[in-house]
């Protein structure tokens, strides 16, 4: 029942959205119709009017379903048209369209569908357009009531673009309850009131459920306001809930089947009440044999599964006390990894504050807006996931924010570049390994020297290993520097980033991988990083 009523919700949903569409095309086409007749006005008020009967002719040919396009006198007779034929009467004062256009006084007006009777040689059907025009020529006050003949079929194909079932259908009514369009032509040709007028004029815009001869409709209702015309689609509601009784049916099997399968398990229940026992047996005989990998199965009988519970977890410890020493080992590499890598935080964030403190002090608030949000940047970074490892971009990501801030402190002492190879970016290293060194290259290598330093970051695959180097210009270190630069004394402020960095790298990847540095004075540094190429 469910299912049924959200089917009625959809299918009037769904009619509402095609009507609503319909709605639109006929306003645009109606609106285009409109543009035409304003064009025409424009034209006679700036004194054009000897062009009128080639702007007849021109949007009489690019509208293929403009019939007609004609003015006439506001006593009835005809001007000008964009057809070379003779007009069937010397006077149409007295034409619906004629009237209305008067009436309304420049409001746009349309006539039901009806025979186009201007012309003895045209006999289309068509639906009328009429609107009065008045213009300024010459300090004088000209009016005319312009006629847009507008070929019938084309809102025959706009209304029948929808889809509505088998047996659906929409129809258009004007606001005096005429017919504008219908599928069926009789109803056109008589102009018989029908209780489809009654829907469409005793509703408001939406979808409704109605009952008619014993049968149940979707009826849909929109506006075409630019016309003051409503669009009425009918649907049989049997139709759309098809689909919910072929459900129906499937339910009906598929709980016939249910209970037949039923009735096979019930059959088959007396023998299983004692295997789980005889399977626990030869489950305790494989233990006792040192199979601990064994498990089980908690099924059965309320006491089976409590005895296959205990059996569970008295194997569970015995496995878990074997392990506890591989256990407790892994914990203690991965305290001395987080330790580590907590070591390098407050340094890292020393060094920045003072570069902040520095440019407030100078008054540089830009700069210092730029370096407060590239050290938020660093340490979402450092502190937004709990693993000591993450990607290479995401590493150059953080190098470059923390480059950033420091050029920003140094002003023009040195630049940086990024080089990095497309397939090493996915590869993951291990957490903060770049800034350390950066920071060394700048405080150590660039600072001291007078001219402008560079500092190369560079990312690439050697074979299944990844290398990333951090290149200055700076001053350089002699060998004994060089060499010592690993074991720097914990209580010596510099230094201490490279060794972390180092026995970081080692501890997560092992003793083959870490840092390498090359060396001479007055020639610059270059440090590679080693690591696997992926963690």
């Amino acid at each position: 029942m469910h299912s049924s009523e959200m089917m009625r919700t959809a299918t009037l949903q769904t009619n509402q959205q095609l009507i609503n569409q319909v709605a639109e095309n006929l306003e645009m086409y109606l609106n285009e119709m409109h543009n035409t007749s304003l064009l025409i006005e424009e034209l006679l008020a700036t004194q054009q009017s000897e062009k009128k009967q080639e702007v007849f002719y021109i949007a009489h040919k690019l509208h293929p379903s403009v019939e007609t396009v004609a003015d006439f006198t506001v006593t009835g007779r005809m001007r000008a048209s964009s057809v070379d034929l003779t007009p069937n009467y010397d006077n149409y004062s007295e034409r619906i369209w004629f009237t209305r256009a008067i009436k309304a006084n420049g409001e746009p007006t349309f006539s039901p569908p009806h025979v186009q009777n201007l012309f003895q040689e045209k006999r289309d059907w068509v639906i009328t357009y009429s609107r009065k025009i008045e213009w300024l020529q010459k300090g004088n006050y000209h009016s005319a009531v312009l006629l847009v003949d507008m070929n019938f079929q084309t809102f025959r194909r706009i209304c029948n673009r929808v889809n509505l079932g088998e047996s659906g259908y929409i129809f258009v009514v004007s606001s005096e309850g005429k017919f504008i369009y219908h599928p069926q032509k009789e109803v056109l040709y008589s102009e018989v009131d029908s209780e489809d007028l009654y829907l469409a004029g005793q509703r408001e815009d939406g979808g409704y459920t109605i009952e008619r001869d014993g049968a149940e409709y979707a009826v849909n209702i929109c506006s075409v306001n630019f016309a003051d015309w409503k669009i009425v689609s009918v649907a049989s509601m049997s139709e759309a809930l098809a689909t919910s009784q072929e459900m129906w049916m499937f339910i009906g099997i598929m709980i016939l089947f249910a209970i037949l399968f039923a009735f096979f398990i019930s059959i088959q229940v007396a023998g299983f009440v004692t295997s789980p026992i005889r399977r626990l047996q030869t489950l305790m005989r494989r233990v006792e044999n040192g199979a601990l990998a064994i498990r089980a199965p908690e099924q059965g009988a309320y006491e089976i599964r409590e005895l296959s519970k205990s059996f569970n977890a008295m194997i569970e410890k015995i496995r878990s006390l074997m392990d506890e020493v591989i256990e407790e080992k892994d914990l203690l590499r991965k305290s001395e990894i987080r330790a580590l890598q907590a070591q390098i935080n407050p340094h890292f964030l020393y060094n920045t504050l003072d570069s902040i403190v520095w440019l407030a002090e100078t008054g540089k608030k830009e700069d210092v807006v730029t370096m407060v949000t590239s050290l938020a940047s660093l340490l979402r970074i450092t502190i937004s996931k709990g693993d000591a490892s993450l990607t290479v971009e995401e590493e150059l990501r953080h190098a470059k924010s923390y480059l950033v801030i420091q050029k920003i402190r140094y002003g023009d002492k040195f630049d940086f570049s990024i080089e990095a190879e497309e397939d090493a970016l996915c590869c993951q290293t291990v957490r903060i390994v770049l800034q350390p060194l950066i920071e060394n290259a700048i405080y150590h290598g660039i600072e001291p020297m007078a001219e402008k330093g560079l500092i190369r970051i560079c990312v690439r695959k050697v074979g299944d290993r990844l290398l990333m180097q951090v290149i200055d210009n700076g001053i350089g270190m002699d060998e004994e520097t060089r060499r010592s630069i690993l074991e720097a004394d914990p209580e010596r402020a510099s230094g201490i980033g490279v060794k972390n960095v180092n026995e970081r790298i080692k501890l997560c990847c092992g003793e083959e991988y870490g840092l390498r540095f090359y060396s001479r004075l007055g020639e610059g540094t270059t440090v590679e990083i080693w690591l696997p190429a992926q963690m």
